[in-house]
């Protein structure tokens, strides 16, 4: 599914992240505040201007932040840093600069784009302070599905500035900086694909003279914050989602009648015979694969392809397209049973873990990237079997990429040993895709094959 792939982020249309622009002052100067020790803030650019304002800015002689909220040992689900945004109006006053015991106002300073932090500052700042708190961070911008720890981010945290002050002060006027941050935080959950939680909350930092350190630590001030708002917590700690080893046993058990052996293929010869039980799954403005296992309708995909819905778009490789209804839905496994109208609908055997080998041939078939390209096919081979946090996955070296999610894996014999579940991407990575085997999709959704 495209928007939870974590192909660019998905927050990014909730959310826009800003990188500083550095603008034409012409005949103004810019002031540059740089931190000398973390290299975390970026130059301010800061457009000097004459005032004729004498008025001087309330001083807070100590930064007040409230205490943040340490998870323990139970931490957080996965969350990643998305981005820092701004809507403050570019060329509003939002301080002076003050000289003399008095501190009389000698000049203003305007807030500009480049005000703040940027994207991979701000990133790399807020992940490392929440890591402290007990969270468990994903690093949602790695991967295309997921991380190589099979971490995808649950959630991403993103803020909007939405007041900014910053002030300055000479020798004689206390030799200091001061910056104070109104920030609106938002929670993006990548499964429903939505904001589910919001909270402004407010920031303070001092720095040395020349205005290093100051905003990055209105920025934790801000940060701490919402760390110790109870509702925020709540919404991100791993018991709210459900650990992964819960017990299913209280769902009732959906039957699923198939017929083995009553397709018997031999690919990639007969692809063209297994392409009809193929379907690319239409959910609003996303869309993902999956594969129909039983001539009544049964079908499964990935979780996240349709979190959210009750009923989404399934299109069959002639072209028709039916409604069908979310079943059930797997979060911490990431997989979905799915139901189309009808009956004598083309099927797809399955096959459980204990008969795959590591090494044997295996086909994948999806969307990948753009629905005119459905129905693509990749091979590889079984590269492992794995457990990884205690989920089972099925490793492959076939190529898998963003709208693969939820689309079969097959043997070649044409049965479905798995489906997609994610992707591991990066410079450093090649060939390593992983998708979940049919006995623990099975288990999760709490499936019993029936003859």
């Amino acid at each position: 599914m495209t928007s939870v792939d974590c192909f660019g982020s998905p927050f990014d249309t909730k959310i826009k992240v800003i990188s500083p622009i550095n603008q034409d002052c012409r005949s103004m100067e810019p002031l540059t505040v740089a931190s000398r020790s973390s290299g975390f803030l970026q130059p301010l650019f800061l457009l000097l201007a004459l005032s004729v304002s004498c008025t001087s800015p309330r001083h807070h002689s100590s930064t007040k932040t409230s205490k943040a909220i340490h998870l323990g040992t139970e931490g957080s689900a996965p969350i990643s840093m998305a981005g820092l945004n701004s809507r403050v109006p570019n060329g509003k006053t939002i301080g002076h600069h003050h000289d003399g015991f008095l501190r009389v106002a000698q000049f203003k300073y305007s807030y500009n784009s480049g005000f703040g932090l940027g994207d991979s500052e701000f990133q790399h700042l807020a992940t490392q302070h929440i890591k402290t708190f007990g969270y468990s961070v994903a690093d949602g911008g790695s991967s295309l599905f997921g991380n190589s720890d099979s971490k995808r981010p649950e959630f991403l945290l993103g803020g909007t500035i939405t007041k900014a002050s910053f002030n300055t002060f000479a020798p004689l006027a206390g030799n200091y900086s001061a910056a104070s941050l109104t920030i609106e935080w938002q929670v993006f959950d990548t499964f429903l694909d939505e904001v589910i939680y919001s909270s402004t909350t407010k920031g303070r930092g001092q720095g040395t003279r020349d205005g290093a350190g100051c905003v990055e630590k209105a920025v934790i001030s801000s940060l701490d914050h919402l760390l110790s708002d109870q509702g925020f917590v709540d919404v991100v700690k791993s018991e709210s989602q459900g650990s992964f080893g819960e017990e299913n046993d209280r769902l009732t058990k959906i039957i699923v009648n198939v017929n083995p052996q009553a397709h018997v293929y031999q690919l990639p010869g007969d692809l063209a015979s297994v392409l009809p039980a193929v379907l690319t799954v239409l959910a609003g403005d996303s869309f993902g694969s999956g594969v129909l296992v039983s001539s009544d309708g049964w079908a499964i995909t990935a979780g996240h392809v349709v979190a959210g819905k009750d009923e989404v778009v399934v299109r069959l490789n002639s072209g028709l397209e039916l409604t069908a209804e979310v079943v059930r839905i797997d979060r911490p496994q990431d997989v979905a049973l799915i139901r189309l109208p009808g009956s004598g609908h083309p099927f797809l055997d399955v096959i459980d873990q204990s008969a795959i080998q590591i090494g044997q041939d295996l086909f994948v078939i999806g969307t990948p990237a753009s629905e005119v390209l459905e129905y693509s096919v990749s091979k590889g081979i079984v590269s492992g079997l794995r457990e990884l946090n205690g989920k089972k996955f099925l490793q492959t070296d076939a190529a898998v990429n963003p709208g693969n999610s939820g689309g079969p894996i097959l043997s070649v014999n044409g049965t479905v040993m798995a489906i997609v579940a994610l992707k591991v991407s990066g410079l450093e990575f090649e060939g390593l895709a992983f998708g979940v085997p049919i006995d623990a999709l099975s288990e999760r959704l709490q499936i019993e094959w029936r003859n």
